[in-house]
């Protein structure tokens, strides 16, 4: 089965003579939105644990804080669309 969009559980009761091409909800982490979010998010809470990625902005929700930074840091920044746009 070909599918482009993710599907219900219920469509793959029998896995062994399937074969699939999505892994339901893997959307959340191969998004760079979510998976960025998903990051900001761990580090919050586990700050020694997940320090080895930059700090990641999701605009426009995270401008303020952004602009804050550009402001006292010079550094370089990195920007990517959404949605591979």
């Amino acid at each position: 089965m070909w599918y482009s969009t993710s599907t219900k559980e219920e469509e793959f009761v029998d896995f062994r003579k399937k074969t699939i091409n999505k892994i339901l909800g893997i959307e959340t982490v191969v998004s760079k939105k979510h998976l960025g979010q998903a990051l900001n998010l761990m580090r919050k809470y586990f700050p020694e644990h997940y320090n080895f990625f930059p700090k990641t902005y999701t605009l426009p929700t995270d401008v303020e804080e952004l602009e804050a930074d550009m402001a006292t840091r010079r550094c370089y920044y990195i920007s990517k669309p959404n949605e591979g746009s």
